[in-house]
C-alpha cells in the first residue's frame, strides 16, 4: 500500500457564522479533504480564519501560519482550497500569494464546491496575463 503524502488545507469564511451550505467552514473541510483523500494526499494541518475578509491580507493569522508552517516543512507540496478566493478576493494579493507558493514548491490544489480537485497554477498564468494586458492598456 502506497504512503498519503502530506498536504495542508486551509479554509476561509467572511463571516463567523456562514450559512449557506458551500461556503461553511465545515463544508470547505469537507470538500478539501475528500479531494486530497481522491489524490492520494493527507492533509495533516488546517489552518483557519473564520470571520475575515478575503479583500485584505491584514490580520489573516492563520493564513500567515499557514505559509510558515509551510516555508518550514519541505516535505509538504501540496495546499488544498476550496478555491482561490479562500486565498484571497484581491487579484493582486492573489497572484502574490500563488506566486509565493509555487516559490516554496507548493502546488495548490482547489477542491470546489463539488470536491474535484483542481490544480490552480492555470489561474496563476491567467492572472498574470490578465494583469500584462491591463498594465499594457494604461501605457
Amino acid at each position: 500500500m502506497t504512503a498519503l503524502r502530506p498536504a495542508v488545507g486551509y479554509v476561509r469564511s467572511a463571516s463567523a457564522m456562514r450559512s449557506e451550505p458551500d461556503g461553511s467552514i465545515a463544508a470547505q473541510l469537507e470538500v478539501c479533504t475528500s479531494a486530497a483523500q481522491a489524490n492520494g494526499d493527507q492533509i495533516i494541518a488546517w489552518f483557519e480564519d473564520r470571520g475575515m475578509s478575503g479583500g485584505t491580507l491584514d490580520c489573516r493569522e492563520g493564513l500567515a501560519d499557514c505559509l510558515d508552517f509551510l516555508a518550514e516543512n519541505k516535505e509538504i507540496r501540496a495546499l488544498y482550497v476550496r478555491d482561490v478566493a479562500r486565498l484571497s478576493r484581491n487579484i493582486g494579493d492573489a497572484v502574490g500569494l500563488l506566486r509565493q507558493l509555487k516559490g516554496l514548491g507548493v502546488d495548490v490544489i482547489g477542491s470546489g464546491v463539488d470536491g474535484a480537485a483542481v490544480a490552480v497554477g492555470g489561474t496563476l498564468n491567467l492572472m498574470d496575463d490578465i494583469l500584462s494586458a491591463v498594465i499594457e492598456g494604461v501605457r
